[in-house]
């Protein structure tokens, strides 16, 4: 068995670019720690602690998370985005495919018409007051509709999805319209489970933007609160520093020093549903990536 031998370039090279990448880890690390010790701190002791946490200051307190769990309004809003999130999902997943499916085919005459227009789109799009035009005119603002449709799928996706049906062969194809398969059985029953890498990709992106999207529901509801998503109510805790928002909802805030305590829990109670949902879907995708690379 032969020894590879080092160069010293090479070393060089190994050295700077674990550094650089160990840098980049502790970056995108230490704040998400800060938050997490910060939320089981004392409030007093954070308050009057170093800015950045490493550690639980103080004997530690479950105070914020009581507040945040009792809250009726969180648990709403948690319902609202796991409600967007999955027809999001769902939906955004079956349009995708459809699309996809119809621009890799070679006998749809609009074809490279229709391809280069969705290419457009990435470059130039009307933009958000189009956008709000359109969902206004169609009587869609104050409802759910008005989160769940704009963000159904993308252009990107779409060229995902078309790369990806194009790397199956066509025997597939040619061979179930041989057996009368209709074309919506061809695209799910056999061309689908065949790119589901691709799709799982589309999915989980998917999710991730409708799970940290509070700009819709800021835009679109602005006199349907009940409609909210997790991120939008968070944005009123974080940001606004809206407390009566958990007040009312049932929860009790016995100190000024809580509110600070509360921003941290909300962070963490909004994260970990996509933290756990993650590492399950990872393993799709750098398979998924690789077939719905854009090929020529």
């Amino acid at each position: 068995m032969m020894v590879e031998k080092k160069s010293a370039s090479r070393i060089v090279f190994v050295i700077i670019n674990t550094t650089l990448l160990a840098l980049f880890c502790f970056v995108c690390i230490v704040p998400f720690w800060h938050v997490i010790m910060a939320s089981f701190s004392d409030p007093l002791a954070l308050m009057n602690g170093p800015s950045l946490v490493f550690w639980i200051q103080g004997k530690g307190s479950l105070e914020g998370y009581k507040i945040v769990l009792a809250s009726t309004r969180l648990w709403r809003t948690y319902l609202n985005t796991f409600l967007y999130v999955g027809a999001t999902a769902v939906l955004g997943v079956f349009i995708t495919a459809i699309a996809g499916y119809l621009l890799s085919r070679k006998e749809f005459k609009l074809r490279k018409f229709l391809t280069m227009f969705i290419m457009f789109t990435m470059v130039f799009n009307g933009g958000t007051i189009p956008t709000y035009i359109i969902v206004r005119s169609l009587g869609l603002t104050n409802t759910p509709l008005a989160i769940i449709l704009p963000s159904l799928t993308s252009a990107y996706f779409c060229i995902m999805a078309k790369a990806a049906f194009e790397s199956l062969p066509e025997s597939f194809t040619e061979a179930a319209e041989l057996d009368g398969a209709h074309p919506m059985v061809i695209l799910f029953k056999i061309l689908f489970p065949l790119v589901m890498p691709t799709m799982a990709v589309i999915a989980m992106f998917l999710i991730v933007m409708q799970w940290n999207n509070w700009y819709s529901s800021y835009m679109y509801l602005p006199r349907a609160e009940e409609w909210w998503s997790l991120q939008m109510y968070m944005r009123e805790v974080t940001i606004k520093n809206n407390m009566s928002a958990i007040i009312q909802s049932g929860g009790t805030v016995e100190s000024a020093l809580n509110a600070t305590l509360v921003k941290y829990c909300v962070v963490i109670v909004g994260t970990l549903p996509v933290l756990a949902i993650y590492p399950f879907m990872q393993r799709y995708f750098v398979t998924g990536m690789a077939l719905g690379g854009v090929k020529e």
